[in-house]
Order: C-alpha cells, then sequence, then structure tokens
C-alpha cells in the first residue's frame, strides 16, 4: 500500500528549512540544493512543490507569516484587551529561541521582498493586519479611538527597534519588555 504524503507538511518541512539557512547566514545566495540538503529531500522534491527559487521564497514568506501568527494569536480572548496587546507585543520580540529565528528569517526575506512584489505585497498584509489588531486592543483597553492607528504603528516601530537591539545585544529582554510596557501605559494614560 503506498504511503500517504501530507502535501501541506512537506511544504512546511522544505519552507521551514529555508527560514532556518535564512537566519543562519541570509538568503543572497541560497540554492535550491541548499535548501534539499537542510530539509533532508531531494532537489527534485523542492522544485516539484515550488517550481522555482521566486515560488519558494514567496512560500516562505507565507510560512514564516503563519509561524509568526501562530505565536502571536492571543491565547485566551476573555483575558481583556490590555493583558492581550502586553502579550502579543512580548511575543514578537526575539526572547526566545524561536522567536529570534524567525526575526532573523524575516530581516532575510524582507531584503528579498524589496525586489519581489509579490512577496513585498505579503510583507504589506502582514503589517497592516498587525497593525489593525493592535489598534484594535488599544481602543478595546481604553485607548482614544482617534489616535489607535498612529499608536500602533508607533508600538510596531519601538517593537521593530527592540527586536534589532535584542538582536545586536544592545538590549536585554527585560529592558525591551519594560520600554513597551511602558509605552503601552502612555499611549492609554495610565
Amino acid at each position: 500500500m503506498p504511503r500517504q504524503v501530507d502535501h501541506r507538511q512537506r511544504r512546511a518541512q522544505i519552507t521551514d528549512a529555508v527560514l532556518r539557512i535564512a537566519a543562519r547566514r541570509g538568503l543572497g545566495d541560497v540554492t535550491m540544493s541548499e535548501v534539499a540538503a537542510e530539509a533532508g529531500v531531494s532537489k527534485g522534491r523542492v522544485q516539484h512543490y515550488f517550481g522555482s527559487k521566486e515560488r519558494l521564497l514567496l512560500h516562505t514568506g507565507r510560512r514564516l507569516r503563519e509561524r509568526v501568527g501562530a505565536r502571536l494569536l492571543p491565547e485566551s480572548p476573555r483575558d481583556g484587551a490590555l493583558p492581550v496587546l502586553t502579550r502579543l507585543l512580548h511575543a514578537v520580540l526575539p526572547t526566545a529561541e524561536e522567536a529570534r529565528v524567525d526575526a532573523l528569517a524575516g530581516k532575510a526575506l524582507f531584503s528579498v521582498a524589496l525586489g519581489m512584489p509579490e512577496l513585498r505585497e505579503e510583507y504589506r498584509r502582514g503589517t497592516a493586519e498587525l497593525r489593525g489588531l493592535l489598534a484594535d486592543l488599544l481602543v478595546k483597553a481604553g485607548g482614544a479611538a482617534e489616535d489607535a492607528d498612529r499608536h500602533a504603528a508607533a508600538l510596531l516601530g519601538l517593537t521593530e527597534y527592540l527586536s534589532d537591539a535584542l538582536l545586536l545585544e544592545e538590549t536585554t529582554a527585560p529592558e525591551a519588555r519594560r520600554r513597551l510596557d511602558a509605552q503601552i501605559a502612555e499611549f492609554l494614560d495610565r
């Protein structure tokens, strides 16, 4: 009896291999052969699933968004907006190994996205969704609706800066969380 293959799982296995490579050294000259070796599959398998390096990178961007989204989704919607907002922003920070790999891979993919319209659109869509979620949580936590989008964008900018500072070891995880918490409190006038 032929073995059943979970194609979604196989694609994830291959795109996760790209993410590991990206986190280690970037994506400037990554090859299908290197991805295949990292994933433990044949180069033909990679080509079968993705067809081209561009399609592979686009799917990798989507996989990264999926991984980060799974980590960021509120654990319990009953917690209230402020704890969910705080937990979400803390989860973006590369303080755990998985978040660190995703942050480094995200930097590598972002540089590729600048020259790849479809991947650039994935980044735009993901950023817009996250900003919208943050704005909604800020309003639910008691922030002014007219300032919510601007404050959400500022929180994203601060989170990006703190993530970079953590990757460069210019700050510590407790300090990064403290600065985020202070900014949230300022926006909520608490």
